[in-house]
């Protein structure tokens, strides 16, 4: 009687059961949904991280970059070279004292070598580093102002330049301009401000720029842009490099004390 009883008992047990076809396609449907969020939100991640880590950078190379200005600038070279007030170059892979085609005056040498313009300094193949600009405060006495800019080039060799550029500036929309990338700080000649440009059209002829017009805003005229050019100096088409390898820029007003002159 037991046994019948227990043999019973087993014709009652239900075999172990696996997974059907269905629920295996409904699992994998659900994982591929997963893996194709994972997938869309990396990008945009990598990007953060990317802006994060310039943004870093510039501010070390930038605030490295004035420090070194007010070292090297004195403000007897800063008043020989004086424009009406306007910015003028001090440095970048033009401007720089062992370039025997150096654009600037030869009675007024650019005070930087092309390796101290390069972060962290000491070769000439440094894909970081500053550009500089100064100028004297038009009615301020001995005040002076300096705006540098940092940058990470794409490619070791390439050279960056400060390239002059005159456009129309209404609110946000730039117009009739050239040579405008994204990213780039437009930086005005006369008062030295700057914003950045966050948009451009298919030419670089025309953008807009990061600012609240509520608050702020840049008058038409002229300015600088910082542009990454082949390391033969030629052009780099718009196409091809849309952005700008400016990752930082600020700006200090100073006063500045002139050297005082020897006894007769």
């Amino acid at each position: 009687m037991p046994g019948t009883m227990n043999m019973q008992k087993c014709r009652r047990r239900r075999p172990n059961k696996g997974f059907t076809l269905a629920e295996i396609l409904i699992a994998l449907g659900i994982l591929a949904i997963g893996m194709a969020m994972v997938a869309a939100i990396f990008p945009a991640a990598l990007e953060f991280n990317r802006a994060s880590t310039n943004s870093t950078l510039g501010t070390i190379i930038c605030e490295n970059g004035l420090a070194l200005s007010e070292l090297k600038l004195t403000a007897e070279v800063i008043d020989a070279a004086a424009s009406s007030g306007q910015l003028l170059i001090y440095a970048d892979d033009a401007h720089y004292t062992d370039n025997p085609d150096n654009p600037a005056p030869p009675a007024i040498p650019p005070p930087f070598t092309r390796k101290q313009q390069h972060y962290p300094t000491g070769t000439d193949t440094s894909r970081t580093g500053f550009v500089m600009m100064a100028r004297k405060v038009p009615g301020m006495g001995i005040t002076y102002q300096f705006v540098t800019v940092a940058y990470r080039k794409t490619e070791e060799n390439n050279t960056v330049a400060l390239v002059p550029i005159t456009c129309t500036i209404d609110g946000k929309n730039i117009t009739g301009a050239t040579d405008l990338r994204i990213g780039t700080p437009l930086i005005n000649r006369a008062t030295g401000q700057f914003a950045f440009v966050d948009s451009i059209n298919a030419t670089g002829t025309e953008g807009t720029l990061d600012i609240d017009t509520a608050k702020r805003t840049m008058p038409s005229g002229s300015y600088y842009v910082l542009l990454e050019r082949n390391a033969d100096g030629s052009s780099i088409d718009i196409a091809t490099m849309r952005r700008s390898p400016a990752i930082g820029a600020m700006s200090k007003v100073t006063g500045m004390k002139h050297d005082p002159q020897p006894d007769d």
